[in-house]
């Protein structure tokens, strides 16, 4: 209990600080729109360790359960006949996670049996299902997808960008709250038991079949919920991009980049890589956007095949011990 009370202490606390300070200062929309985009892949980076990071289940789904999520927030704020307002946006964005969740259990209901490589090809197709039941659902826009007219920021907020780096900075601390719950408690253990051997694991008692459903749901919820404020903030939505296989490619290889063996590696790795991505999509073009990422995340691997989180440790640790010898 106290270790609960503690994460959301921490978290509800950093939250705060955020809303601060986004409302007292004021950015500049290139870099609200720079920051959403890391925070975005920041989910994207956390929540995909949660399969991998101690189960290690590798999950290519994940434009998949990210367009579902972001596909059913656009379909129920499209057809408000009302006004659009921030009580609107909030269910919109839980159904949507709610509707990718539904998709997860079900998809982790046929793929579950399976592992390594076997379970990794059947998640990647996935985003693909989902791409063609939605280009061929003209209740969704089919092939030409929906568009959204973007409402009046509130009145704290200078864009609405700077709301929806807000709304996403949440859903990235909800991802964070649960994942750090996970790894501090016997869940952890449960699932590192799990990881290193599931025969052995289920010989002394644990029921592996209902952890890794339980998790696989959680785990397209929260891919959802980060996919559901896509159509504000790019104002349409598409099943193209929507369903891009970038999506599950990044998810990948920014935990990678990281470190996936501690929770708070994809952030690192997403950090940087968003970073780089963002900025050179601003300022030189999409076409240079996946190339130069895929050079560092080439060099940094080759370099250190278990991400640069463990590097980070041990330069804190010689800084630490020259610290206390003085």
């Amino acid at each position: 209990m106290k270790n609960i009370v503690r994460i959301l202490g921490t978290t509800l606390s950093v939250f705060v600080a955020g809303f601060i300070i986004l409302a007292v200062f004021n950015f500049g929309t290139t870099a609200y729109t720079v920051l959403y985009g890391v925070l975005q892949f920041v989910g994207l980076a956390l929540v995909w360790n949660l399969m991998f990071g101690k189960l290690n289940y590798v999950n290519f789904g994940t434009a998949g359960f990210f367009g579902t999520g972001g596909y059913i927030t656009a379909y129920l704020l499209t057809k408000q006949i009302t006004a659009f307002s921030l009580a609107k946006l909030f269910p919109a964005m839980i159904a949507g996670g709610l509707g990718a969740a539904g998709l997860g259990l079900v998809i982790a209901l046929a793929t579950m049996r399976l592992r390594g490589i076997y379970f990794a090809i059947a998640t990647l197709a996935v985003a693909v299902v989902m791409m063609r039941v939605v280009q061929n659902t003209p209740a969704l826009g089919a092939g030409h997808g929906l568009y959204f007219v973007p409402p009046s920021a509130p009145a704290i907020f200078s864009t609405l960008t700077e709301l929806l780096v807000l709304v996403m900075f949440a859903v990235v601390l909800v991802a964070v709250a649960i994942i750090w719950y996970i790894d501090s408690s016997w869940i952890g253990d449960v699932f590192t038991a799990i990881g290193n051997d599931e025969t052995a694991a289920r010989a002394v008692g644990i029921n592996t079949y209902r952890v890794k459903f339980s998790t696989a749901t959680l785990h397209a919820f929260l891919f959802g919920l980060v996919g559901s404020s896509l159509v504000l903030f790019q104002t349409y939505i598409d099943p193209p991009s929507t369903f891009s296989i970038n999506y599950s490619i990044n998810a990948v290889a920014m935990p990678l980049l990281g470190g996936t063996g501690v929770w708070f590696g994809p952030i690192v790795g997403a950090v940087i890589l968003a970073t780089v991505r963002e900025m050179m999509t601003l300022f030189w073009g999409s076409q240079y956007s996946q190339i130069i990422p895929g050079i560092v995340l080439i060099v940094v691997i080759s370099a250190a095949p278990h991400g640069l989180t463990p590097y980070l440790q041990a330069a804190k640790r010689r800084i630490t011990s020259i610290g206390s010898s003085e």
